[in-house]
């Protein structure tokens, strides 16, 4: 899975990288990520598996895991390696798994732009009405972002869904 990131030019304060994988059940495996920046590339490698519950996640990289379902969603800090002003691009291979297939690459980046300001909340909440068997699923999520903001202003809410069911009355939003 490849994909390319065309990044505005501005001093980057944050970035993640952010992959979905779909293993199968609960299959263990490795996700192997190659971020080019344009002037070079950089290798990561990460083995996940069901059985984590996200304890050890860091700054730095970690993911989560769906139910027992065998969706991973992994991150991957990459402040330091993104270019700005420039295509970056991201290849996501996997191995080790039942299946092992790559469902989407993401790249968020920060950067200064004039008096903007953002606030990233990850996590990965199996949201869902139509699969009453999983017991981890939730019918609804908030999320609480810190800092102030002028009430007047306009704000964008966006959120990263990806992967789910066909069932109408999983709408988002």
């Amino acid at each position: 899975y490849q994909q390319d990131f065309d990044v505005p030019s501005g001093n980057v304060k944050w970035a993640r990288l952010y992959t979905g994988v779909w293993a199968s059940g609960n299959s263990p495996g490795w996700i192997n990520i190659s971020f080019c920046n344009g002037t070079g590339c950089t290798d990561h490698d990460a083995y996940v598996t069901t059985s984590y519950a996200g304890g050890y996640n860091t700054e730095d990289d970690g993911y989560y895991v769906a139910c027992g379902y065998g969706n991973y969603w992994y991150y991957w800090n990459v402040t330091d390696i993104v270019n700005s002003g420039t295509t970056n691009n991201a290849t996501v291979t996997t191995s080790g798994f039942d299946i092992g297939d790559v469902s989407a690459a993401v790249l968020i980046v920060v950067y200064e732009d004039g008096g903007k300001y953002y606030w990233v909340n990850q996590g990965y909440v199996y949201l869902g009405t139509g699969d009453t068997t999983c017991g981890c699923r939730k019918a609804d999520s908030t999320t609480t972002f810190s800092g102030t903001m002028d009430t007047t202003a306009n704000a964008t809410l966006w959120t990263g869904y990806f992967v789910g069911e066909p069932h109408p009355e999983d709408d988002i939003l």
